[in-house]
């Protein structure tokens, strides 16, 4: 009480002081106040990292993609995933039938290693490639569809539908001697009274229709079946004089089989090896002058990251995807494909996978120069378009009978009538029209019909056609294994290479064969594995000009073979794209002292680039004749320019008015001028590329991952990729490959960045969603916190001028009556 009877006087005290005191006072407290709400809640923050920016012209930033394999969210989301593709897979039925049954097995679960398996009725079982499994009745195959996984010992199993087959080749089959397929011949349907009928009420234990004319029949033993088969696999059954049944045995396929996915959806293309991390060390050693770093996840949150820090952001695919309908998503291209459209990005940026770490210092000058435009790292050639068929017979000048298909698009031409094709019709017409192997001897009747549309400004030359390099006669063909394989995880036959490229390879060839229809024919290679520099207006008219592809891409959840590869075709669009140079233009690059005439001093740089060097008298006075002939004799006469021709020199005025007109002067400047590259780029040589690139495949081999990391060490380099090729069976080597992998890359970079949170904290959420929340939570408590001190600041102030309030007030109302 005697506390509160202070405080009234001290602030009767206070009120009694004059105006400039009590003003001091207030600003004092609002200061006090502004102070307290910067240092305890934050709200004032620096947008631009406190980073030396080594006189670049403009930030650039860096972009990340990561995803923790081994978060249980994602692993929901990517079995749901599996679930439906093998749904998609038994509606595609690549087997002779494939028809959903009422079981669900699982082959995690192993016989004499389960304690208990709590209320589940099921039983063990042995295929017949002795492989155990887990097998479970249900009632009806709708049930069996929505069965994903089992609780056993509180721990969840996977569990599949099974199919119905009558394919024996099929895999994982369980042979059903009591079950066979049942189809009529003829008009009649099918139905469960008039199955039981035909075959004996006594006989017939269970029937499953798909529509009128499919059944599934289950007999009660496997002596009724074997009966109606009579000792065969299938017969046609009289049931009467109207009726005829083809009945086959049947067999079930335990679990569809994952060879469409099998490599896309392997674990190691999911698995957290602390990657992210060791990659940003790299960054903060090796790359300081990043602005800032984007972390693109799926939602999924680092628990070691530290958000705080003002250089990291992070990414989730809502915020990039345009059409949501996309998501989620498992696919890196359709990832890739959109990542340029992230908020504030700077226009140039380094883009990362989160398995390449920077061995040595960088610049920007290691991707780009002012002067050379960017540099273009390529590594290895794309994979032969046919497995007997290398590039180097494509577009040679000889019909090669192994490129003669659709897929080396009938040997880039070579097979079909050069003399009415120009280079993008063909491609298009090989693509739209054309689906088998041509002959070549009735080429020019099977395109006939194309010949009188097609007219192009100029045939193609006979001299053109006789290209170096021997027919397919004096060829011969060696099989052989590409070196570049290895990038592939594949060594087969060199005719059974096509069949078994992976995903990645066949998506390569796919691009390939789009910027072969576009562009002029090369024999392109692979961008390196490193960080790629990207400018996002050049990865905007990429998009723009394959934009039906790139949507395509986008909507794929899983990589496929016609994803448009976002390295590959960024550059080799880099290197395609030309502009056209006008006529008048040419002229002038060569009027260097902008006289409008052409002197002889520049006629002699125009032959050097014209002809081969050093130049002949022959070819000087070819051109200058050229030139003669195209003046008219008003042109000649005309007096020349000071110092414009030397003493010998018997050249008329040359003017851009007779050069333009001169078709056998601008034949020759157009093929050498005409077109040029849109974009300066620099193409690195082989050398260069490979002392300052490393690509490195980690397997589960102990040996041979200690010998990878010894040779790393010994000759650093100055981009790093592992990738991760380890055997998802060998569990307790990749253990063990875990951890060796681990050593080496702590003692690259032992320091951990800024970007890490203390050893001794974790974040506290791990989904992007619940960090929101929380964030929009706190800024909400905040806001009324805000106001709630805002209005007791204000009672405050009105309180300590109360005598100069009421004084205003008496002064507003005595006016407001006088008017």
């Amino acid at each position: 009480m005697n506390l509160w009877k202070s405080f009234q006087r001290f602030f009767y005290d206070f009120l009694s002081y004059k105006l400039y005191l009590r003003l001091v006072c207030l600003v004092g407290g609002l200061i006090l106040f502004l102070h307290l709400w910067e240092v305890y809640f934050h709200q004032l923050n620096d947008d631009e990292p406190n980073i030396k920016r080594y006189c670049l012209d403009e930030p650039i930033d860096a972009i990340i993609t990561w995803v923790n394999g081994s978060d249980s969210l994602f692993q929901e989301k990517l079995n749901d995933f599996k679930n439906q593709l093998r749904i998609n897979f038994a509606k595609q039925c690549p087997f002779i039938v494939c028809l959903p049954s009422h079981i669900t097995a699982s082959r995690e679960l192993k016989f004499g290693k389960v304690k208990t398996l709590g209320n589940l009725t099921g039983k063990f079982i042995n295929t017949k490639d002795l492989d155990t499994w887990f097998v479970m009745n249900w009632e009806n195959p709708s049930v069996a569809s929505k069965i994903s996984h089992i609780l056993v010992n509180e721990t969840k199993v996977k569990m599949s539908q099974s199919y119905w087959t009558i394919d024996s080749k099929a895999p994982n089959l369980l042979a059903y001697n009591n079950t066979l397929y049942v189809i009529p011949i003829g008009e009649i349907t099918l139905s469960k009274d008039r199955i039981v009928k035909w075959f004996g009420i006594n006989n017939v234990n269970q029937v499953w229709l798909y529509g009128k004319f499919v059944a599934i029949v289950q007999f009660y033993t496997d002596k009724e079946s074997k009966n109606i088969l009579q000792n065969s696999t299938w017969r046609i059954m009289k049931v009467n004089e109207k009726v005829k049944l083809n009945i086959t045995k049947s067999f079930l396929m335990l679990e569809i089989p994952d060879v469409l996915y099998s490599s896309d959806l392997a674990p190691s293309r999911y698995d957290d090896k602390e990657e992210l991390r060791y990659c940003l060390r790299s960054i903060e050693k090796h790359a300081p002058w990043l602005r800032y770093i984007y972390i693109v996840t799926n939602g999924q949150i680092p628990y070691w990251l530290n958000l705080e820090n003002k250089k990291i952001k992070l990414v989730t695919h809502e915020d990039i995807f345009l059409d949501k309908n996309h998501l989620p998503t498992f696919s890196s291209p359709a990832i890739e494909t959109h990542i340029h459209r992230i908020s504030g990005l700077s226009d140039k940026f380094l883009y990362f996978n989160d398995d390449l770490l920077i061995g040595q210092d960088i610049w920007p000058e290691d991707f780009i120069s002012p002067v050379t435009g960017q540099m273009v790292y390529l590594s290895w050639p794309v994979p032969d378009c046919s497995g007997s068929c290398p590039w180097v017979w494509i577009a040679d000048g000889a019909c090669d009978a192994p490129c003669n298909n659709t897929e080396c698009s009938f040997d880039g031409g070579d097979c079909l009538p050069h003399s009415y094709i120009e280079p993008y019709t063909l491609f298009d017409i090989v693509d739209n029209n054309i689906n088998s192997t041509v002959n070549v001897s009735n080429t020019t009747k099977n395109l006939n019909n194309y010949s009188q549309s097609l007219q192009p400004e100029k045939p193609v030359s006979k001299l053109k056609m006789k290209r170096k390099g021997p027919n397919l006669s004096q060829r011969k063909f060696q099989k052989r294994v590409p070196s570049y394989l290895e990038h592939y995880e594949h060594q087969p036959e060199y005719e059974e290479l096509q069949q078994n490229l992976d995903t990645y390879a066949e998506s390569l060839l796919y691009v390939n064969k789009l910027f072969n229809r576009h562009y002029k024919y090369m024999i392109r290679k692979v961008p390196a594995h490193m960080p790629h520099l990207i400018d996002k207006i050049l990865m905007e008219n990429l998009q723009t000009k394959f934009q039906e592809e790139f949507t395509k891409t986008s909507s794929h959840r899983l990589r496929s073979r016609d994803d448009m590869q976002m390295s590959f075709s960024y550059f080799y669009y880099l290197i395609s794209e030309t502009v056209s140079i006008s006529k008048s233009d040419i002229f002038d690059r060569f009027d260097t002292d902008n006289s409008g005439t052409w002197s002889d001093r520049e006629i002699r740089t125009i032959l050097a680039h014209l002809y081969s060097l050093p130049l002949t008298k022959g070819s000087v006075l070819h051109f200058e004749n050229n030139l003669i002939n195209c003046a008219t004799d008003k042109e000649k006469t005309r007096p020349q320019p000071q110092y414009e021709r030397y003493l010998d020199s018997q050249l008329p005025l040359i003017t851009k008015d007779l050069v333009l007109r001169c078709d056998a002067i601008m034949r020759s400047l157009l093929e050498r001028f005409g077109v040029q590259p849109r974009y300066k780029y620099k193409l690195l040589k082989s050398a260069e590329i490979e002392s300052a690139t490393g690509f490195h495949m980690i397997d589960s081999n102990i040996t041979n991952l200690l010998n990878t990391l010894d040779t790393i060490r010994g000759n650093p380099k100055k981009f790093l990729c592992l990738n991760d090729n380890l055997d998802s069976n060998r569990i307790e080597d990749n253990e063990l490959a875990k951890a060796v992998l681990l050593d080496f890359y702590h003692s690259l970079y032992p320091e951990p960045s800024q970007f890490e949170l203390n050893p001794d904290y974790r974040n506290r959420f791990l989904y992007y969603d619940e960090l929101i929340n929380w964030q929009n939570q706190r800024k909400l408590i905040l806001n009324l916190l805000g106001l709630l001190m805002f209005i007791i600041l204000l009672l405050i102030s009105l309180a300590c001028f109360k005598p100069e309030v009421v004084l205003i007030t008496k002064r507003i109302r005595k006016k407001f009556v006088l008017h």
